[in-house]
């Protein structure tokens, strides 16, 4: 016997053998081997040096497929049954292979080629049984671990047995293997709801996302430039985050959700929300357009005065992304980015017009008197936005807090004695940020 080999096409087994010299040689018997029992089942009688087997004979997929001849003479006397040769047989396991879609490599084997010697063997793949084959490399053993490039394939593999060198070239094919390697599920959804502004320092950002399967992560991720992105926190299915700390009314933040698979790989991407800053150029009001709603937008423009509890609208239905507004003293501005069909809305940061910028800050309080709390006044200011701190003559902080609401002349609980005290004040504002200092008289 030369060799037993599998044929690429039809995967059938087919075995080959050079032709006997003696001339009294009429055919050769082709026999199923079975070495446990020593039960030789003759098959076919063949005049050729060439068959192919029937796959319900020997499947090319299963093991002991183990092929054997002799000749026979003019009369029918039969020789001696040669060696059995067996093709190489490759078969995987994908619980070995469980964690190929985070190492993207998968392991398959195959038994040795029986008969002869195997010098080495090759191992050859396709995708996506595009008829391409693509040799890979040779190897000595009859373990191979392919790198994948790419998941979400359908791969097919054989080797190829090589006889010895100086054997004139025979060679034996194994059968194919075909294997999908489809990578992790796909999110169906990943959306920002809105990137909102709730006060003058801090954003809202709202979104959901789904599992499509367990091991799932998400992160979301902002920029004040849009190119250099930094992590803010990881997002449940369904997240409202505050993002605090921001100069909302002079700077805009961008946002994007990123869900990661089980193998800790980024799989999906949000689209960019970025927020809205309101400007005001003398009676001009400008402001950046909400994106990515761009196609399917309409902004109001909002104002109300000090007295007011509630926005009224000074337009509605805006598609541009500037108005010339009334400018009175005492009024405040706020853009709503209203998405169509009123599916969600976004709020810029506010302006407010008034009167002069002044900071007043008293010279002393009595604490039983009619100001009672050491306090600035500025209408322009907002809660938050100043910071008071108060000391003793000896530099020890006493109190520190919102200075709009102020001092009440105590320290942790107890009455402070009358007589002058320390402070400074701290204002961070859109636009400008101020230091103030002195000493207040606390009267008793």
């Amino acid at each position: 016997m030369d060799s037993v080999s599998v044929e690429m096409s039809s995967q059938q087994i087919i075995a080959g053998w050079s032709a006997a010299p003696e001339p009294d040689v009429m055919g050769y018997s082709i026999f199923k081997v079975d070495p446990g029992t020593g039960n030789n089942v003759l098959l076919k009688d063949s005049s050729t040096v060439f068959y192919r087997f029937s796959t319900s004979t020997f499947n090319s997929n299963s093991t002991g497929n183990r092929i054997a001849i002799a000749v026979f003479d003019s009369c029918t006397n039969g020789g001696v049954i040669c060696n059995y040769h067996s093709p190489c047989v490759l078969s995987y396991n994908m619980t070995t292979n469980s964690n190929y879609r985070c190492d993207k490599k998968f392991t398959f084997s195959w038994t040795p080629y029986v008969g002869w010697t195997a010098d080495r063997y090759g191992v050859w793949y396709e995708v996506n049984s595009s008829g391409n084959w693509i040799y890979l490399e040779d190897v000595k053993s009859t373990t191979y671990t392919f790198d994948i490039p790419q998941l979400d394939k359908n791969y097919k593999f054989f080797v190829r047995a090589f006889k010895t060198p100086g054997s004139g070239g025979i060679t034996s094919t194994s059968n194919i293997i075909s294997v999908a390697l489809p990578g992790h599920p796909k999110p169906t959804f990943n959306e920002i709801g809105h990137v909102s502004v709730t006060n003058n320092n801090s954003l809202e950002i709202t979104g959901k996302w789904n599992n499509p399967a367990s091991g799932y992560t998400a992160e979301i991720y902002f920029s004040d430039d849009g190119f250099m992105w930094n992590k803010l926190q990881n997002t449940n299915n369904l997240y409202n985050i505050k993002h605090s700390g921001l100069l909302v009314s002079k700077q805009r933040y961008h946002y994007k959700n990123i869900i990661f698979n089980p193998c800790g790989e980024a799989c999906d991407t949000s689209d960019t929300h970025s927020s809205i800053v309101l400007r005001r150029n003398s009676n001009n009001m400008s402001w950046d357009e909400y994106s990515p709603w761009i196609s399917s937008l309409i902004y109001n423009l909002e104002k109300k005065s000090n007295s007011d509890i509630r926005w009224s609208i000074e337009f509605k239905g805006g598609i541009n992304n500037s108005f010339l507004a009334d400018t009175s003293v005492g009024l405040c501005f706020r853009v709503k980015a209203v998405k169509g069909n009123n599916d969600d809305s976004a709020f810029s940061n506010t302006i407010c017009l008034f009167v002069k910028d002044t900071t007043l800050i008293p010279s002393g309080f009595n604490p039983e008197g009619n100001n009672p709390r050491f306090k600035i006044v500025n209408p322009n200011i907002s809660d938050g936005q100043a910071v008071m701190s108060i000391y003793d003559r000896w530099g020890g902080k006493l109190w520190e807090g919102d200075a709009l609401q102020g001092w009440n002349g105590t320290y942790n609980g107890d009455v402070l004695p009358m007589g002058l005290y320390i402070y400074k004040v701290v204002l961070r504002r859109p636009v400008k940020n101020e230091l103030f200092g002195g000493t207040v008289y606390l009267i008793r």
